[in-house]
């Protein structure tokens, strides 16, 4: 047995990774004038605006996440 340990390097937490991936997707983040955010997505060749606290958008930020990273994230990093 040696010595020396390796340090371990710190992995990035779910929600870091979420945002992350979700830059990657180059999709336009806004708010109404009554605070609600919303997300405009391209979805096959359209866009689409969802409500960032949808069921939709949660489904689809899973989606990605998977994709890129075989993570499904859990509801805290949502």
């Amino acid at each position: 047995m040696q010595g020396k340990q390796k340090k371990k390097e710190a992995k990035p937490d779910q929600a870091s990774l979420l945002l992350k991936n979700i830059e990657k997707q180059n999709i336009e983040v806004f708010m109404s004038d009554k605070g609600e955010g919303y997300a405009k997505i391209l979805i096959n060749n359209h866009f689409e605006i969802w409500p960032i606290n949808s069921r939709n958008f949660k489904l689809w930020v899973r989606k990605i996440a998977y994709l890129d990273d075989r993570m499904l994230p859990g509801e805290d990093a949502m």
